[in-house]
């Protein structure tokens, strides 16, 4: 879930580890206590300017003269920050100064912050995160940034978009970025390994909106393709893709797919509630009683929405499919078929 800020309003949330600084040196990390001093300013409209530190949730306020703002902040070396205003911008705390306008959406940096804005700049125009292409050009700055840790919170901040062949391709231990300390290579993989392309789905118990105890393997095969979406009613963006879902639904149920609303709901009221209001045409089960850490042990879920694409034959050919990358793949599969 995303968090979301006035767009006259700036806040600086720092991603450092509090007793770590980085460097990198004949492929160790290095711990080091040293910090620099990041000096801040720019232009803002109007507003209020806040700066808020990683895990603290208080919002301190930022004196600002007119449509000036400015601040000197201690960092760890090597560690990173985000500013969030008009714009969201993940930065590297390397003590060269930063002049941010908010006007005209430019940045006077570090080349290396220079390079993470105008990434940032060039993906915040894709809203959706699932999007292919914001997905490609964040693939495409890690290949060409492999020499630097600029990549590191990107990852961070995405690797919940991504395959698990797609973070196969840029989680490369020789790059320099792989090693700094936010990244959790090994547990973003092991999360996505059981809905990887290319293995077998396994089965799972669940209970149907009539109570009747059902099994994944009871919607699996019989000629056809599985789209199983996980989600639940508490959850804002799961609701907030169901209308595509519904669309791909019905341009392709007759070609030969079928969907499968997974909720992972606790409360069973609340899920037939949110099934009754939102109208979905196809089955929905839950997962309660134990079965939902079960689902999530077996497939890797962390965070939802999330979803998985079966083929006849019972293997799963896509996971984490949203949006445009939904209906890409289905195009695909039912459209350019000789």
């Amino acid at each position: 879930m995303k968090i979301g800020f006035s767009y006259l309003s700036l806040c600086i949330l720092c991603l450092a580890i509090s007793q770590w600084g980085w460097a990198q040196q004949s492929g160790s990390k290095i711990k080091s206590n040293q910090e620099v001093a990041m000096q801040i300013s720019g232009t803002i409209a109007e507003g209020n300017v806040f700066y808020q530190l990683f895990n603290d949730h208080t919002y301190i306020p930022i004196p600002a003269k007119g449509t000036r703002f400015s601040c000197t902040i201690r960092m760890q070396k090597n560690s990173f920050f985000t500013l969030l205003g008009k714009g969201r911008y993940s930065l590297l705390a390397d003590g060269k100064p930063i002049v941010i306008n908010y006007n005209d959406t430019t940045i006077q940096a570090s080349e290396l912050n220079k390079k993470l804005f105008a990434i940032q700049k060039k993906t915040s125009s894709y809203p959706d995160a699932f999007s292919p292409a914001r997905k490609a050009a964040i693939i495409a700055y890690c290949k060409e940034n492999h020499d630097n840790i600029s990549p590191a919170v990107l990852l961070v901040e995405n690797s919940y978009a991504f395959s698990y062949e797609e973070l196969k391709e840029v989680l490369d231990s020789t790059a320099l970025y792989y090693h700094h300390p936010i990244m959790n290579p090994k547990t973003w993989l092991a999360n996505k390994v059981g809905r990887r392309s290319g293995v077998s789905y396994r089965d799972v118990s669940m209970q149907d909106m009539d109570g009747k105890a059902v099994k994944l393997s009871d919607y699996v095969g019989k000629g056809r393709y599985l789209f199983v979406d996980f989600w639940a009613s508490w959850c804002g963006p799961c609701k907030m893709e169901i209308p595509n879902v519904k669309d791909m639904y019905h341009l392709y149920h007759l070609k030969g797919l079928d969907v499968l609303s997974v909720s992972l709901d606790r409360d069973e009221s609340q899920w037939k509630a949110s099934v009754k209001k939102l109208q979905m045409p196809w089955p929905q089960v839950a997962a309660f009683k134990g079965n939902s850490s079960t689902i999530s042990s077996l497939y890797g879920i962390s965070n939802i929405p999330c979803s998985i694409l079966i083929a006849p034959d019972g293997t799963i050919i896509a996971s984490d499919l949203r949006g445009s990358g939904l209906k890409d793949k289905l195009h695909q599969i039912f459209d350019q078929q000789p």
